[in-house]
């Protein structure tokens, strides 16, 4: 069995691999002042829940946008589960078959790497990854597969938050979808603006990054808010929730064949 880690600025996602079939999947709160004694824990208890024996866990391979905790997790991985994890980085994504056209490799997070090469693997090429986390990212891989770019927003969530922490008379809401573009109510303007803003900036971007490359690339959305935006856009995008932990598996087992 392999686990996948998939470390975010907000949530931690763990998925269990047998053989090419993900198990199991759970998300944690990321806590950077967390222990290594604290996530060795968890998995211990998240294992007895789910009924796997932790000694089956052979291989770990991470993916990391918070590198305070890095130091927690490899730890934890040679205490609980005596093995070396496999953090990806752009090196190791080179390795599982990522060309780079980008100008400094190194700058990307390791799950806009795995997310590329899940995608390559399952849709083909061209394509545009576009994740929904606390960043929106766009990611743009070309018809040779080589990794060209992309760009950075702020989030769903992180926009809603910014928007109440800098208007005085604007409250916390909860981000579902309204009925309607036109709120009635203050609550149902915020969440229009808020999600129906997203939809159309992503429909902004993947209209221009298409233009300039001069190509019709596939769309492929994944994160959190995939779904409930994806239903919001004109742009026609493929949904896929298991993107980046799949990702992951075969960063996994190309690094693996390669040795």
């Amino acid at each position: 069995m392999m686990l996948a880690v998939d470390i975010g600025n907000t949530n931690t996602t763990i998925g269990l691999w047998n053989e090419d079939v993900l198990s199991h999947e759970c998300r944690i709160v990321t806590h950077r002042t967390t222990t290594s004694d604290e996530l060795g824990l968890r998995l211990l208890q998240w294992c007895t829940h789910i009924g796997v024996d932790v000694a089956r866990i052979r291989r770990i391979v991470i993916s990391s946008v918070v590198p305070p905790v890095d130091a927690q997790w490899a730890q934890m991985a040679e205490t609980y589960v005596q093995c070396t994890p496999l953090f990806v980085n752009a090196a190791v994504a080179q390795r599982a078959g990522l060309a780079m056209l980008y100008a400094y490799p190194q700058e990307i997070g390791a799950d806009r790497l795995v997310n590329a090469i899940a995608a390559m693997e399952q849709y083909g090429t061209p394509l545009i990854v576009v994740d929904f986390g606390t960043a929106t990212t766009f990611c743009y891989v070309d018809a040779s597969g080589a990794y060209v770019g992309g760009v950075i927003a702020p989030g769903v969530a992180t926009s809603s938050e910014a928007l109440v922490a800098r208007a005085a008379k604007l409250s916390r809401i909860e981000l579902t979808t309204p009925k309607h573009v036109i709120g009635a109510t203050t609550i149902e303007a915020m969440q229009s603006g808020v999600l129906y803003g997203v939809a159309g900036q992503v429909d902004g971007i993947v209209r221009r990054i298409q233009a300039q490359c001069g190509c019709g690339a596939a769309v492929v959305a994944t994160g959190g808010w995939a779904k409930c935006i994806a239903a919001l856009t004109e742009t026609s995008m493929l949904v896929d929730p298991q993107l980046t932990l799949r990702g992951l598996a075969v960063v996994a087992r190309r690094v693996q064949e390669e040795v």
